[in-house]
């Protein structure tokens, strides 16, 4: 006969971390002192109970697997956002009829907004899914994670780019009409 015992920290990635990091290493030593002191083991069974090496190496593969996912999906983030609040600048002049110093608040505005959305999305979604117990499954997951993340920024990028477009034409039709040179 064998038991389970499974357990789960709130506060989803970070309680994972502390699962990871903490718990589950506690809880094991816990339970083997607590069930070894309680009930006397059948003759010919060690006294030892030993921890199963595969739990462990399951659980470095996924924490590496996570690791890596967490660091592309930033890396992709940041270039994506840098790549936006660069060239999305000149959008905005226009849109606000050359007031550099409002473009300028927006586009950061606009900047901050975009790691929130897309980091907590990233940070969310990294507990979306089976864990990988292997390389294979490892490539997988990562894979199927970053193309996700890919199209989440991607439709970002989009929404920033219909509301900047929106901006330059509203900008751009609020403006008085050009004064043509043979009446000057």
């Amino acid at each position: 006969m064998r038991d389970g015992f499974e357990f789960e920290s709130p506060l989803g990635s970070l309680g994972w971390i502390v699962d990871s990091l903490f718990l589950t290493s506690y809880m094991r030593r816990f339970l083997v002192t607590r069930i070894s002191r309680r009930l006397p083991l059948p003759p010919g069974v060690p006294q030892q109970v030993k921890s199963t090496t595969s739990t462990n190496s399951i659980m470095n593969t996924s924490l590496t697997i996570y690791t890596a996912y967490f660091l592309v999906s930033l890396g992709m983030t940041i270039w994506v956002a840098r790549t936006l609040h660069k060239n999305g600048r000149l959008f905005l002049v226009e849109a606000f009829a050359g007031n550099q110093e409002m473009a300028d608040s927006v586009n950061h505005l606009l900047w901050v907004g975009f790691y929130l959305i897309n980091l907590g999305f990233i940070l969310l979604f990294l507990r979306v899914g089976p864990k990988p117990a292997d390389i294979v499954e490892g490539v997988e997951y990562i894979s199927t994670k970053l193309g996700i993340v890919m199209l989440v920024l991607g439709g970002m990028h989009f929404f920033n780019m219909l509301n900047f477009s929106r901006l330059r034409k509203k900008g751009i039709a609020h403006r008085p009409p050009p004064v043509p040179s043979a009446a000057r």
